[in-house]
């Protein structure tokens, strides 16, 4: 009798069990991530909660938002919307909270371009030995979202450390400065690599920095005639790539010939540079020394240069002859020009 009695009252505990709710206890969630595709959609996001509970993302983005974000206890089931993305993998929690005790799902989002790069504007910079700041374009399809970041890598480790204030501008300048080279006799290298993570890769460029132990700017001078004009005298440099600051940042100097010779600064390049002379106006030729005065960032001065000469006016009385020409050309042709 006691037997069937125990059995019967197991049997009513069972029912009365039955008609109460799940109640799980603490907070649980029922999956740790969500892979979600690069178009947009809505996804269920659940958890188990034993009281009352909380659910919000784990930062503010504005591709993402839920539709549920409280309730009771039980099942937590809130909706995860998200916009279709254009840029690079993209990753946000959500976080349930409940009695004290927190938990995230993520919710990775896949990439939405095919080929994500970054790039420079060149490969390589090879820099003279002054100490100096220089800037190139950097680019990248990677999207509004991304966050492009520059570190120097050196592959001699001795040798480190001789590039600095590395930033990138608003317009995608990437801004450095350099030390002057430490005196050795080889040239140093260094490594710019621009690199983006998102929530799965890290995409990256390399720039070639090399920088030289000396520094030369050497100008090939010649006559020029005495009606003046412009001139442009061959440049040889290893300031190629800096030149443009080196020619607009300090003065040419031209001592005593200032007033009647002038350099044109639209015409010059590194492999040129033109320079306009006035006639000249006496019967002797002329000369004169052209100086470029340049100041590093670190205050060392250089001087670069070159001597020009003008040939003189004729004097009055003073004119030219000739040899006919015997075989070939038109009559009345000559060669041979020569001045009396």
């Amino acid at each position: 009798m006691n037997r069937v009695f125990s059995i019967l009252a197991i049997v009513a505990l069972a029912a009365v069990s039955c008609e109460k709710p799940y109640t799980p206890e603490g907070l649980r969630v029922q999956s740790r991530q969500y892979n979600l595709s690069k178009e947009g959609g809505s996804t269920p996001v659940i958890a188990y909660a034993g009281g009352h509970w909380k659910a919000y993302l784990s930062e503010p983005v504005s591709w993402a938002r839920l539709e549920r974000t409280s309730g009771e206890s039980g099942v937590a089931e809130t909706v995860f919307h998200y916009d279709a993305n254009e840029g690079v993998a993209r990753k946000v929690g959500v976080v349930f909270k409940c009695e004290g005790r927190r938990d995230t799902v993520y919710m990775l989002q896949a990439i939405g371009i095919s080929n994500p790069s970054l790039s420079y504007d060149r490969t390589e910079l090879n820099l003279p030995g002054f100490a100096n700041s220089f800037s190139v374009k950097v680019s990248s399809n990677l999207g509004e979202g991304a966050t492009m970041q520059v570190r120097a890598e050196y592959p001699d480790p001795a040798r480190a450390g001789w590039i600095k204030d590395i930033e990138i501008a608003a317009d995608s300048t990437l801004s450095f400065s350099l030390d002057a080279h430490d005196g050795g006799a080889t040239a140093r290298t260094a490594y710019l690599i621009l690199y983006s993570k998102d929530a799965v890769s890290e995409y990256s460029a390399r720039l070639v920095v090399n920088q030289t132990a000396d520094v030369y700017l050497d100008i090939t001078a010649s006559q020029v005639d005495y009606p003046g004009g412009d001139y442009e005298f061959a440049v040889s440099t290893n300031m190629a790539s800096v030149i443009a600051d080196v020619y607009a940042g300090e003065s040419w100097d031209f001592g005593q010939a200032q007033a009647w010779a002038r350099v044109v600064p639209d015409k010059c390049t590194a492999e040129k540079i033109c320079i306009n002379f006035d006639a000249n106006p006496g019967y002797e030729p002329r000369s004169c020394t052209l100086t470029l005065n340049y100041t590093d960032a670190s205050g060392k001065a250089y001087s670069f240069g070159g001597e020009f000469s003008q040939s003189r006016a004729m004097k009055p009385g003073e004119g030219v002859k000739g040899e006919a020409v015997e075989d070939g050309g038109d009559e009345g042709s000559y060669n041979n020009w020569e001045e009396l």
